[in-house]
């Protein structure tokens, strides 16, 4: 299903792990070694309680599985949200 990306109302240390739904993907890119993660809620939601914001997960848990890196300036991240596929009208 193709992604479109999520404007969140508010700044971006306000995002927590329950502002997410089951139609979001958290997209984490490594500056370092180019690599793209997209991490889907459920494995937020059963790892970290709900009040908790991805601006510290980017801090101190997000790290990338190629190179290692961790950490505020070398991994960012942003939300992106599917949606259906548009149908046309008519024949």
């Amino acid at each position: 299903m193709p992604y479109r990306p999520q404007s969140f109302p508010g700044f971006k240390w306000d995002v927590r792990v329950d502002v997410l739904t089951g139609a979001d993907v958290l997209i984490v890119h490594c500056h370092r070694c180019g690599r793209t993660y997209r991490v889907a809620p459920h494995h937020l939601y059963a790892r970290f309680p709900p009040f908790t914001s991805i601006l510290d997960l980017e801090q101190r848990w997000m790290r990338c599985r190629g190179c290692g890196a961790r950490g505020e300036g070398v991994l960012t991240w942003h939300v992106q949200q599917a949606f259906p596929p548009v149908r046309e009208i008519g024949g």
